[in-house]
């Protein structure tokens, strides 16, 4: 009876260790994709900055892939989808970002708070004729 109830009970301590492993591992896994995301915007910032003063296609590259790279590391469905459709207004319609830098800027500043911005700016941005 003794051996059953140890038994018993090496398996549910295996078995809760391993819960708890894999509890801790998605949210290193969340927190370090949440950290990723948060670089790439920042770059994206950086690149906004540099095209504001030099309007160069390469920058505008490396700014779409950082976007790419911010939508694909978020865990916020908000911020995905507002990073997705900016990500699209850069691609076919960047000539219409010009002017309208410091507002996406501010926008990607505060994505936090408000990612509804940044999908505002890029609709708006792709409505413009």
């Amino acid at each position: 009876m003794k051996k059953t109830l140890i038994t018993v009970l090496l398996i549910f301590v295996v078995c809760l260790s391993f819960i708890g492993g894999k509890y801790y591992s998605d949210k290193q896994n969340i927190n370090s994709k949440n950290q990723r995301c948060n670089t790439y915007i920042s770059f994206a910032i950086d690149n906004i900055e540099k095209l504001k003063s030099n309007d160069d296609d390469d920058i505008l590259r490396v700014l779409i892939s950082d976007i790419y790279a911010a939508k694909e590391y978020t865990t916020n469905n908000e911020l995905n989808s507002a990073l997705h459709e900016l990500w699209n207004v850069l691609i076919f319609d960047d000539d219409n970002l010009e002017g309208r830098e410091d507002e996406l800027i501010e926008a990607l500043k505060n994505y936090d708070n408000n990612p509804d911005k940044i999908k505002d700016i890029a609709i708006s941005m792709r409505s413009k004729l």
